[in-house]
C-alpha cells in the first residue's frame, strides 16, 4: 500500500468513526427526548387520575407544600401570574394569528414557543369575550437535573355554544444559573448576558440565581 493509500485509509476510517459517534449521539438525544415526552405524558395522566375539576382543589395545597419544602423562596403568586400571562397571550393569538411569536420567548423556551405556534395555527377562534379560568398547580416532579411543576388552565371563549373550552397542561421548570430580569420578569438563561434581551434593561445583582421557565405546553 502506497503512502497516499495509507493516508486515504486513515482519513476514511477517521471520518467513519466521527459519523458513527454523531449517529450514536443523535440516537441518545432522540431516546432522551422520547423519555422526557413519556415522563410528561405520565405526569398528565397522574394529574387527570386525581379526577379534579376546575374549582376548589384540595390537592393543590399539598403540591404547593411539596414545592415550598424544596424551594422555600418559590413565589406561588408569581408562578401563577406567569402562566396567566402566557394563557392570555395564547387566547389573543387564537383570534389574531400573529406572525411573530417571539414575545412568548420571555417566559417560554424555544420548543414551547414553536408548540404554541402550532396550536394557534391549527384553529381559528373569533371570540367576543375570553377568559382564563383557574390556573392551578397539579403536580410536582423534584427531578435533580430540572425540577418541574405542572399547572393547568382552561380558556373559555364567547359565545360558549360555539367554542368549547380549551384545557392545557403547562410544565414550569427550574433552571440553575439562569436569571430573571428584575424589570420585566423575562427569564435569561445565558448568565454572560448583562442586558435583558426583552426590555434592554441592565441585569443587576437583584436578578435571581434560579429561574423558572415554561418548558412545555400540552392540550389535555
Amino acid at each position: 500500500m502506497g503512502l497516499f493509500d495509507a493516508i486515504f485509509t486513515r482519513t476514511l476510517s477517521a471520518a467513519i468513526k466521527v459519523a458513527n459517534q454523531k449517529s450514536a449521539q443523535n440516537t441518545i438525544d432522540e431516546m432522551t427526548e422520547h423519555q422526557i415526552d413519556r415522563n410528561i405524558q405520565k405526569e398528565i395522566m397522574l394529574a387527570q387520575a386525581d379526577k379534579r375539576n376546575f374549582g376548589p382543589n384540595p390537592y393543590e395545597q399539598r403540591v404547593i407544600e411539596q414545592i415550598l419544602c424544596d424551594y422555600p423562596d418559590f413565589d406561588i403568586s408569581y408562578a401563577k401570574s406567569c402562566i396567566q400571562t402566557v394563557a392570555e397571550m395564547m387566547a389573543d393569538a387564537y383570534k389574531k394569528h400573529p406572525k411573530d411569536f417571539s414575545p412568548f420567548a420571555k417566559l417560554c423556551n424555544e420548543k414551547t414557543v414553536l408548540k404554541i405556534e402550532r396550536f394557534i395555527n391549527l384553529q381559528n377562534i373569533f371570540w367576543f369575550n375570553r377568559n382564563v379560568v383557574n390556573v392551578e398547580f397539579t403536580r410536582y416532579n423534584p427531578h435533580e437535573a430540572m425540577p418541574t411543576v405542572m399547572l393547568k388552565f382552561r380558556l373559555l371563549f364567547e359565545p360558549s355554544e360555539t367554542y368549547k373550552p380549551l384545557v392545557f397542561f403547562v410544565c414550569y421548570s427550574c433552571h440553575d444559573n439562569a436569571t430573571t430580569c428584575p424589570h420585566c420578569g423575562g427569564v435569561v438563561e445565558d448568565k454572560s448576558v448583562h442586558t435583558c434581551p426583552y426590555c434592554d434593561c441592565a441585569i443587576t445583582g437583584s436578578a435571581t440565581e434560579k429561574a423558572w421557565k415554561i418548558t412545555d405546553v400540552r392540550r389535555a
